[in-house]
């Protein structure tokens, strides 16, 4: 089951990851501006950074949801079920798991934004000034993007398979 649900937040990841790309690529130019500006390569990495990072801070109030949600299905459960099944009455959640679910997950920001923010920091800029009006999504974003969809569709293949 954990495999599972590993294979979930892969093929999420890369969703995402998938989504960052596409949209870093369709900011070319605000990227070149910032680089003809003096914006160093540094920089520009950064703020895409921040803002993958920005992204996959939702998770963290989630992981808090879910701690105080546990107490309030327990106490919404007749006593009749809470007799029948006496475990219930000690459920909870492991903090150590949900502080682990939230760094993973502000890791799998950093890591998933990385590549869209490498890829967009790499630009050629007088050819992407050049194009005017047009936007170019070159070769090596489609290489990537083509990747990311074909791990999302491999892992979804093998979560199907393993599903017995």
């Amino acid at each position: 089951m954990l495999a599972a649900v590993g294979f979930v937040l892969l093929i999420a990841c890369a969703n995402v990851a998938s989504l960052l790309l596409t949209r870093s690529l369709s900011r070319q130019k605000e990227v070149a501006y910032s680089l003809c500006a003096g914006a160093s390569r540094w920089r520009v990495i950064r703020q895409l950074l921040t803002e993958s990072i920005l992204l996959s801070l939702p998770a963290g109030p989630g992981c808090v949801d879910c701690l105080w949600s546990v107490g309030g299905l327990v106490a919404a459960l007749p006593e009749t079920q809470l007799n029948a099944l006496p475990f219930l009455k000690s459920l909870h959640l492991d903090t150590s798991i949900l502080a682990f679910s939230f760094g993973l997950s502000l890791l799998t920001g950093i890591i998933f934004g990385l590549a869209p923010a490498l890829q967009s920091s790499r630009l050629d800029l007088n050819e992407v000034l050049k194009e005017g009006g047009r936007s170019s999504a070159g070769g090596a974003g489609h290489r990537l993007r083509n990747a990311l969809v074909m791990s999302e569709i491999a892992l979804a293949v093998v979560l199907l398979v393993a599903r017995d």
